[in-house]
């Protein structure tokens, strides 16, 4: 690949507070210990590659707190998801459209109040070195480290690339768009029962689920620490197991962490709880001090029931059922007429 290596795509001023490359993660190494890593917005993500039509899990550039300026060293096109607000040469861009990005133009990516991480993709992904079938960097393992000013990022091809004609542009349409602001507060995060709820007294269960939450200022990628009252755990200690992404253990100082990508494979700690997996890149968007509680997921048919009692006395369900019954009328007349045809049909047909 020795075209790329000498022909970079941009070169990086400034690196900000964090800027790393990541794709899906490491799906399959955790029997070696390995966490999974990975873009910590996975939709934000599939979004950024998707209007560029790269692969949904093509790498991405991941950046925490802003202050990133990057200068482009040869056109292409770009584009940005997640958190913040970016311009070009000092003109506002948008986030979540393609964006075509010329020679000596300088890429500025500022930091959100409300959520923490910034996608930046561009055509055919993002080069790095691969540890174990993934591009995603854990710097804890020395497998790649974070950018750093006066960085070259490479593309993963110097093909050309270019929208259809007729096309000045494309856009994530808005409703597929994951709100990033906060619509309420605190916010509510669903999860299941986790593989040590039952042991857990009465009194922890509920002042685990009626309680406010805090993200503590003492939390990483590996996972968040809640700052609340205290959960009491069952065991001080218990055998090592698998953890599951998103579960949340209760150590002894009964303090929940939220284990997330970069944390530990396996734990000792009894785990009361797991997020909802279609809540997790919303919780992993969520800054320090942002206040948060828990609710109970609930299984398909412990909804569908309720959903079905409350549908009961409005006229659309009345509506509904007249075209069913309409709809199963019809079907057994025909299945007489159909029953009653056959005999003479059998009658006529000639003998063999």
């Amino acid at each position: 690949m020795p075209d790329l290596l000498t022909n970079p795509l941009a070169k990086v001023i400034a690196a900000g507070v964090s800027m790393s490359l990541h794709d899906a993660g490491r799906l399959h190494a955790k029997k070696y210990g390995v966490p999974p890593c990975g873009a910590m917005d996975q939709r934000s993500m599939h979004l950024a590659n998707r209007l560029l039509e790269n692969p949904p899990d093509a790498a991405v550039y991941e950046i925490f707190g802003g202050g990133v300026k990057l200068c482009c060293l040869r056109p292409t096109w770009i584009a940005m998801t997640g958190a913040g607000h970016a311009d070009i040469d000092g003109v506002p861009v948008s986030f979540h459209r393609t964006i075509r990005w010329e020679p000596g133009q300088e890429l500025r990516i500022h930091a959100s109040p409300s959520a923490i991480w910034t996608y930046l993709a561009t055509c055919h992904g993002w080069q790095g070195d691969v540890f174990l079938g993934s591009r995603s960097v854990w710097p804890q393992a020395k497998m790649g480290r974070k950018c750093q000013a006066g960085d070259l990022l490479h593309a993963q091809s110097d093909l050309p690339w270019s929208l259809p004609d007729y096309v000045g542009g494309r856009i994530t349409p808005p409703a597929e768009i994951p709100s990033i602001l906060p619509t309420h507060s605190p916010i509510a995060l669903r999860c299941w029962r986790g593989p040590q709820y039952e042991q857990f007294d009465e009194s922890s269960i509920k002042t685990f689920f009626q309680s406010i939450w805090k993200i503590s200022l003492n939390s990483s990628r590996a996972g968040f620490r809640l700052d609340g009252p205290i959960v009491h755990p069952p065991l001080a200690s218990m055998p090592s197991e698998p953890i599951i992404l998103g579960s949340i253990q209760v150590p002894p100082s009964g303090s929940p962490i939220i284990l997330l990508n970069d944390g530990p494979t396996i734990g000792g700690y009894p785990k009361i709880a797991l997020i909802h997996r279609d809540d997790l890149d919303v919780l992993r968007q969520l800054p320090p001090l942002t206040p948060i509680h828990f609710i109970p997921a609930r299984l398909f048919w412990e909804i569908v029931p309720c959903q079905i009692r409350d549908l009961r006395y409005s006229s659309s369900y009345k509506l509904w059922n007249i075209f069913v019954f309409s709809c199963f009328s019809r079907f057994l007349r025909f299945m007489q007429q159909t029953s009653s045809a056959i005999p003479s049909m059998i009658k006529k047909s000639p003998r063999g």
